[in-house]
């Protein structure tokens, strides 16, 4: 993602599953998964994974949502179907929804109780395509789940990966009989396993300002100078460093210009000084680039960028292939490797089915950089969705929004209150974090995953909705959120980031104070004939934004 600013460690979890990465062609893979265009893409879950930089479908839904049973429905009406704004926190386990005492509105209808929505033991099974109301069963992998947000499905949408959807159980399916009830009523404490975070977020206004400073660390046995870190905001494009490679010298390339070029002069040339470099893969101390191994791609790529000024991130993971890091050691190795006073960050792009315990660990790996490196800022990339209740523009929904994050986010999330702190307020939220979320590719519009205006999701409106779900849902200040849009066409059709968008974009993170903005992808920044995404230009139609249309944009509006 991008980046302006002095050395960041910036931490992106997006689950893929059966939508293309966010890499061309696949993360720093030289193949990737399913669509290939290359976007910091949110790879809808089928397996509860989101997607992160590059193509795919929607983004996944968040796990362990909080999900109150027993909404006072009668006479087979679906008012209050067990869709409760739980402030509970989410029980560790499976996907599903995640435990809390919920308040789940809706009027009890008196009467006896009537098949209004099918029993358990009949409920149809779920399918992909298929429009879902609020408290509709359906059965999934031996399991059952109740609608709690009406959508349009998706193959990459299942039960088991979208509790921001789908709520585990039949709980507020049917209607008991009883007196009419005016007022919400209490959901019971749910106890069913929902990906382990915590589902309540106090909002918080605020801000928290960026660490600054300079830090010197040993790195795989030598002394690495790394950048500081500002309080302003970050921004610079997403490169995948597989694309245009010059495989005989492991210098990155670039033909945005339209000719092949180095990365650091062709930045420099477009008015830049920064870029994020995507992506590598392993485990840390031992990882490598499309293949090249990371001590070699290091000394190719270093003297060039420094040489030119270019502030560099390093991109780790992606949906091709993923990136772990069981010690600290490990971790200093692969920073070392980068060390110099351009150096702004490392970003753990998270897609590629990863553990909790490796989730975890990644964390933990951001607790001991900071002491190590207290200049460091690091961020969590997260695929999101940005429901936001039906208007045609980005609202604030307050703390009761449902979540939206998908299983690997709440984990992120929930990793991220165990071990650096936090609990839900401005206050604690560690200074030198940030959550970066990926607003692309949602899928079928509705307003369970996007702003909809005219049929379409608005793309721009939805970036900001994602925001403000972020901020109201788990309490995470404004300045500790950054954004990442696909640029131009997103391989969800009819999806597209117009130049307008940009506008409305970097108003709003200027304006709210935001951490940063980024954008998928530098090779992307380029027009060719109007159609489907492509991980070489902006699929906008010839003439739309010019070579580096959408970088002298972001640049124009003050990032």
């Amino acid at each position: 993602m991008n980046a302006k600013a002095g050395l960041s460690i910036l931490i992106f979890l997006e689950a893929t599953a059966g939508c293309a990465s966010r890499g061309d062609n696949g993360n720093g893979a030289a193949s990737g998964s399913a669509v290939s265009s290359g976007s910091v893409g949110i790879v809808t879950p089928s397996t509860g994974t989101a997607r992160a930089v590059g193509s795919g479908s929607s983004a996944s839904a968040g796990a362990g949502s909080s999900a109150g049973a027993g909404s006072s429905a009668g006479a087979g009406s679906s008012a209050g179907a067990g869709a409760s704004a739980g402030a509970g926190t989410a029980s560790s386990g499976g996907v599903g929804a995640g435990a809390g005492a919920g308040t789940s509105s809706g009027m009890g209808a008196s009467g006896t109780a009537s098949s209004g929505s099918p029993p358990c033991a009949s409920a149809p099974a779920w399918s992909p395509a298929t429009a879902y109301a609020v408290g509709q069963i359906v059965a999934y992998d031996g399991s059952t789940y109740r609608c709690i947000q009406a959508h349009t499905s998706e193959a990459d949408w299942t039960p088991a990966t979208t509790p921001a959807l789908w709520a585990l159980g039949c709980a507020g399916s049917g209607g008991a009989s009883g007196t009419p009830s005016s007022g919400d009523t209490t959901g019971a404490t749910g106890s069913a396993g929902g990906g382990s975070g915590a589902s309540g977020g106090a909002t918080s206004s605020g801000s928290t300002s960026l660490a600054s400073g300079s830090s010197t660390g040993a790195a795989g046995g030598s002394s690495g100078t790394t950048g500081s870190v500002g309080a302003s905001l970050f921004f610079s494009a997403y490169k995948d460093t597989s694309i245009n490679m010059n495989w005989n010298t492991n210098v990155i390339q670039t033909n945005v210009s339209g000719a092949p070029a180095t990365l650091a002069a062709d930045v420099t040339a477009a008015g830049d000084k920064t870029i994020t470099l995507a992506f590598a893969t392993g485990e840390c101390g031992s990882e490598n680039w499309a293949g090249v191994g990371g001590a070699a791609m290091a000394s190719a790529n270093v003297p060039l960028l420094t040489s030119a000024g270019v502030k560099y991130v390093l991109s780790t993971g992606g949906a091709a292939g993923s990136f772990t890091c069981g010690s600290s050691a490990g971790f200093q190795t692969f920073v070392g490797r980068w060390a110099s006073s351009d150096l702004v960050g490392v970003d753990f792009d998270i897609e590629a089915g990863q553990s909790q315990s490796v989730i975890q660990d990644l964390v933990s790996r951001i607790q001991s950089a900071h002491s190590t490196f207290p200049g460091l800022r690091f961020s969590l990339t997260l695929a999101t969705l940005a429901n936001n209740g039906g208007a045609s523009v980005a609202q604030s929904l307050g703390s009761s929004v449902q979540d939206s994050f998908n299983t690997y986010g709440d984990w992120a999330m929930a990793a991220v209150e165990s071990t650096l702190g936090f609990q839900g307020s401005a206050s604690t939220w560690p200074s030198y974090l940030t959550v970066n979320v990926m607003t692309m590719d949602y899928g079928s519009p509705s307003d369970g995953v996007c702003v909809v205006s005219g049929g379409v999701c608005q793309m721009g409106q939805s970036a900001l909705q994602a925001a403000y779900n972020l901020h109201d849902k788990w309490g995470v200040p404004y300045s500790g959120i950054e954004l990442t849009p696909m640029i131009g066409h997103n391989d969800t059709a009819g999806e597209e980031i117009t130049l307008q968008d940009v506008d409305t974009i970097a108003s709003f993170a200027l304006s709210q104070g935001l951490a940063g903005v980024h954008y998928w992808s530098y090779d992307r920044d380029v027009d060719c004939a109007a159609g489907a995404a492509s991980p070489t230009c902006n699929s906008m139609g010839n003439g739309y934004a010019g070579a580096h249309g959408y970088l002298a944009r972001f640049l124009k509006d003050g990032l």
